[in-house]
């Protein structure tokens, strides 16, 4: 897949994400401009064509590596948003997961993220670790999307696209509030 995310071809408005699951202040109206040069392209390419259980493989294995990632950089900088609340989003991502490889009959994998997570070594790094995870993300559910899919795979695909659309805008908006102060 070639195609750059939606994301990246506009420009966006969103509110302040106060809470970092990028639903904004909750009400509020502060509108913050998402530079939209912040988002790179994807470095992950998916191939045309996959079977489902390699699909639901390589989608609970990239939520396992965001879960670790984000573990490891609180670990390293703490309790810090957007990390927080996006890790329990992760952890989430991974139990809708299960749910769909259990009702279509499949195994869930072990967990093998350890060899695929780094330690970033300052909040930048963290968070542009966060916005590239979050675009590759978004490209290998869109190129999921567009097979063949049993209707609660479909719906889980989606709506774990657009948690990674949420992240990803966390994520940069967040950037942009460091690299302003």
């Amino acid at each position: 897949q070639t195609e750059e995310t939606e994301s990246t071809e506009r420009s966006e408005t969103a509110e302040d994400p106060q809470d970092g699951t990028g639903q904004g202040n909750k009400g509020g109206n502060n509108t913050v401009e998402i530079d939209t040069s912040l988002i790179p392209e994807q470095t992950v390419f998916y191939e045309e064509d996959y079977t489902l259980g390699e699909m639901l493989n390589l989608a609970i294995q990239d939520e396992f590596a965001a879960k670790h990632e984000y573990e490891i950089i609180i670990d390293e900088f703490g309790e810090i948003s957007p990390f927080v609340s996006i890790l329990s989003a992760e952890i989430s991502h991974i139990e809708s997961l299960t749910e769909v490889f259990n009702s279509n009959g499949f195994v869930v994998p072990s967990d093998e993220s350890d060899s695929r997570v780094l330690t970033p070594t300052s909040l930048s790094e963290a968070l542009e670790t966060g916005i590239q995870a979050e675009v590759n993300n978004i490209a290998m559910y869109e190129a999921f999307l567009k097979l063949e899919l049993p209707d609660d795979v479909k719906a889980s695909f989606e709506m774990l696209k657009t948690g990674s659309e949420s992240h990803l805008e966390s994520f940069v908006l967040s950037l942009q509030k460091q690299t302003t102060e």
